[in-house]
């Protein structure tokens, strides 16, 4: 129960989590996840479905941003830092 999913400068609570490991595919766990939390005025949510090697993940926020300006909320604490312009920077 519980855990958080730590980024640079934030981080996500788990609020439901499992993974379910079937006969046939040990190697490819099936993942259900959704982490939330807000960070400054925007709530985050980030769900992944599927398997290990095949996963679907989905970021979202609200107020909306592009994925890109929540990545950049997460590793760098502001949506208004550009992933290409933060990675020289961490």
């Amino acid at each position: 129960d519980g855990g958080d999913l730590k980024f640079l400068r934030n981080k996500l609570f788990i609020e439901q989590g499992k993974i379910q490991f079937l006969t046939n595919q040990m190697n490819d766990p099936l993942i259900d996840l959704v982490a939330k939390n807000k960070i400054n005025k925007y709530q985050i949510m980030l769900q992944v479905t599927g398997s290990l090697q095949k996963p679907t993940i989905m970021l979202e926020s609200s107020p909306e941003l592009t994925e890109e300006q929540v990545f950049g909320l997460l590793l760098a604490g502001s949506e208004h830092t550009t992933l290409q312009a933060a990675l020289p920077a961490m």
